[in-house]
């Protein structure tokens, strides 16, 4: 009778024991699939490509002991994680995007302490969360200067002369307000792209009038910020990579931005047009021997506010301008223009990923101001412009160009990850 009773209690307490190693097991498996799903959102919002934010889940869930399949889009993330009751599936859509270098910097932080074990899954979703939900590094009025600054570099980069980045200045300085106020109203922020060129072109041919040419430097100066040129690289480097969907859908993303602001672009010139303002504009002296490098310098403050950069990684910003600049401009002088963006995206991507493997950041601090010098996007925008002017010849050169510098700016930063592969932990 003892043994019977004895041999009801070990089965009671391995039930016990059994239900209980279920219960954490099943614990375990949602708070990885939860931080899985709170890393995707952040990763996606702040401005990864679809590869890299992939390789990061799969890197997270293997170090979580799960296996899963992730799919990544411009605009959503699937998330399936196996189970031994079939499977856990999420589908996250994201409906908006940010260039946050510091929240991504932080946000691949928390996921190499992860990947390194030295915080658990819940503590790691705990943090992402803390960071989506702190506030930005800069006020709106920090970043309408920061925009401003911007344009006015561009458009000496350009070739504008004083009075082209006087106007520029001023030009970006309400575009900038604007389309911060319109960002606050979600229902007007389909239109944001096609009334800030609108303003923008108005302000440039009314206050330019004798100068066409120098009415669409001003116009293409006060909205280089919001060219599509880098969704246009990552589209291309995420079609190299195989990834069709997510590299097809941001071109086509791409496409639309570019025939908005064209569209703006062509309204505020129209109205301009039927503006007499007769404004007697200053005669300005020209600009000193070296100004082209002071503007060159500069860029990287200006990248400090746009990106929320913080002020200590300003180093790391201006090394990557200087890299990817100087490279591309010896490359184009050697070998052409398209070959002196491979090079110069190259020559960023390795500086970019020594940067991370050597001090365990994020190698977007580096990466995407230095590419941000590079990309295409004025170029496609000019090509649109020629199209809607009726000029079909040049506009399907600029085009080509456009697709033909994206292409190099990927196939380049492939290149950089062969030569110096990225440090695995972060994107």
């Amino acid at each position: 009778m003892s043994a019977v009773k004895s041999s009801k209690k070990k089965v009671v307490g391995r039930s016990k024991t059994s239900s209980a190693k279920q219960r954490d097991l099943k614990s375990s498996v949602e708070s990885g699939t939860r931080f899985l799903c709170r890393l995707a959102e952040a990763l996606h919002v702040y401005g990864t490509s679809a590869d890299r934010l992939e390789e990061a889940l799969e890197l997270c869930a293997k170090r979580l002991g799960l296996r899963g399949q992730f799919f990544a889009a411009p605009t959503s993330i699937q998330i399936a994680i196996e189970t031994r009751n079939g499977a856990i599936a999420r589908l996250i859509r994201v409906d908006r995007s940010e260039l946050n270098l510091d929240k991504l910097d932080r946000v691949d932080g928390v996921m190499y302490d992860l990947i390194r074990g030295r915080i658990g899954p819940e503590t790691g979703s705990q943090k992402i969360k803390e960071i989506q939900e702190s506030k930005n590094r800069y006020a709106e009025v920090a970043l309408v200067f920061g925009f401003a600054v911007s344009s006015a570099l561009v458009a000496k980069l350009f070739g504008g002369g004083p009075l082209e980045v006087m106007v520029t200045t001023s030009t970006a300085l309400v575009v900038g307000s604007v389309s911060s106020v319109v960002a606050q109203y979600e229902r007007f922020r389909p239109l944001a792209n096609v009334l800030a060129a609108a303003i923008a072109s108005f302000l440039a041919f009314a206050l330019v009038p004798s100068d066409e040419e120098a009415a669409y430097l001003v116009t293409v100066s006060s909205l280089i910020l919001l060219m599509p040129g880098l969704k246009v690289t990552i589209a291309m480097r995420e079609l190299a990579m195989q990834h069709l969907t997510a590299g097809t859908t941001r071109m086509v993303q791409a496409l639309g931005h570019l025939l908005a602001l064209a569209l703006g672009v062509a309204m505020g010139k129209q109205i301009a047009s039927t503006v007499a303002l007769d404004l007697v504009m200053p005669s300005l002296p020209a600009f000193p021997e070296g100004s082209t490098m002071v503007a060159i310098c500069l860029t990287p403050l200006s990248f400090l506010v746009g990106y929320q950069v913080k002020v200590r990684d300003l180093g790391v910003v201006t090394v990557g301008c200087f890299l990817a600049y100087f490279s591309a401009r010896w490359g184009s002088l050697h070998m052409g223009s398209e070959l002196g963006a491979f090079v110069g995206a190259a020559a960023v991507g390795v500086g970019a990923n020594i940067f991370a493997r050597t001090f365990g950041r994020s190698s977007s601090l580096m990466l995407i101001p230095g590419v941000t010098l590079l990309v295409p996007g004025s170029v496609g925008f000019r090509s649109v412009l020629a199209l809607l002017d009726h000029d079909a010849l040049s506009g399907i050169e600029a085009g080509f160009a456009m697709v033909l510098v994206g292409t190099a700016l990927g196939s380049g930063l492939i290149v950089a990850n062969i030569l110096v592969p990225p440090n695995p932990t972060h994107s």
